[in-house]
């Protein structure tokens, strides 16, 4: 169980959130379902974000986190035009970077350095600038006690990256 705060939240309470592994993968990257745990524990409401629970048919452990077709297609689109080249242009292990769908995931979080994106319902290439300033406020926020703010920590990232990034963009469309 994950523990955080959501951004909007302005409160000291805290929102409970779980975030499951789905038992499916692309390329090494991960995807989650992320909510409450009346979420992940309701056929239906898992049913409505594109997941399953796996039966003793499947070939996982029963009570699996499945993905149906449509999402395991979006999944992989997002993968490929955004996690993959985000973890090459900052260097992070591809491990580290996940999507996630459900009501918990909002913007996306940073739990414990797993960068988790929100899964868009339709992935265009020309987007890439956003999942990049997505990452660095992803990266820049960790929980309480940090040592620098969110926006000056994506300030930063953006000041020493975003040069090198706008040519790494570039060379991604001459490619296609």
């Amino acid at each position: 169980m994950y523990s955080g705060g959501s951004p909007a939240q302005m409160s000291s309470a805290t929102e409970e959130v779980a975030l499951r592994k789905v038992s499916w993968s692309h390329r090494g990257l991960s995807l989650y379902a992320c909510g409450p745990s009346n979420f992940l524990s309701t056929p239906e409401a898992l049913q409505m974000a594109g997941l399953s629970l796996a039966t003793r048919q499947a070939s996982v452990p029963r009570g699996s986190l499945l993905p149906c077709e449509g999402l395991r297609e979006r999944f992989v689109a997002f993968a490929d035009a955004v996690l993959l080249p985000l973890a090459q242009f900052f260097q992070v292990p591809k491990e580290s970077l996940a999507a996630g769908v459900g009501p918990g995931i909002g913007r996306g979080r940073n739990v414990h350095g797993l960068i988790c994106f929100h899964l868009p319902q339709e992935v265009r290439r020309p987007d890439l600038c956003r999942w990049y300033c997505e990452m660095c406020r992803l990266l820049a926020h960790h929980g309480a006690g940090e040592d620098f703010s969110s926006a000056e920590v994506a300030s930063a990232l953006t000041a020493q990256h975003m040069a090198r990034f706008l040519q790494f963009q570039a060379s991604l469309r001459r490619r296609r």
